[in-house]
């Protein structure tokens, strides 16, 4: 296990703690101790489970492609509720009553909203903008289209290679063997018995 993710996460339960004692509207605490504290226990396992088997192995047996397919949509899926939990507790906090449709650290509604309550909100989540459009890009498609998938292997270039001429060698035996078969055909079909 990475031992600077350890660091972090302790770092952030004693921030998220911090801010619980603090915090005093129930709707908070349940956001970030019921929703935001779940997930990112939720995220560290996949990520920590990711990365226990990123590069290690040419080739997967399909339960641990299956079990890491699972982990990366839970790990965007559990990532982007994060940052809705994080909406929600802000949007409770500061008592904004924005519908719950229209809460999102990086929607224009809620920067707008915000930015009352905190001057540097803006700046400081455009630094992300990049980064939140990869986020959704990859979550969306995980909870709306197609699910992500980690494969069982993955072909290196070598083998793409490898692969190509052995497919070409058999296209090129095919096609002599038909032109052989057809003109095998054309020569039976003009000889007569």
């Amino acid at each position: 296990m990475d031992t600077n993710i350890n660091i972090q996460s302790s770092k952030f339960k004693k921030r998220v703690s911090k801010l619980l004692s603090i915090m005093h509207d129930k709707n908070v605490i349940i956001h970030l101790n019921m929703g935001l504290l779940k997930r990112y226990f939720l995220i560290t396992q996949s990520y920590d489970l990711l990365m226990e088997n990123s590069g290690n192995n040419p080739s997967l047996s399909i339960k641990k492609s299956e079990e890491l397919t699972i982990h990366i949509n839970s790990f965007y899926i559990n990532l982007r509720g994060g940052l809705d939990n994080s909406a929600f507790a802000l949007n409770h906090y500061f008592k904004l009553n924005m519908y719950q449709n229209i809460i999102d650290l990086f929607g224009k509604d809620f920067k707008k909203t915000i930015i009352n309550h905190i001057n540097s909100y803006k700046d400081i989540i455009d630094d992300y903008n990049d980064w939140h459009t990869d986020l959704k890009q990859f979550r969306d498609t995980a909870a709306h289209r197609l699910p992500l998938y980690i494969p069982r292997s993955i072909i290196t270039s070598d083998a793409q290679e490898r692969d190509f001429n052995e497919l070409e060698s058999q296209r090129q035996a095919f096609i002599k063997h038909e032109q052989y078969t057809e003109s095998l055909a054309c020569s039976e079909n003009s000889n007569s018995y």
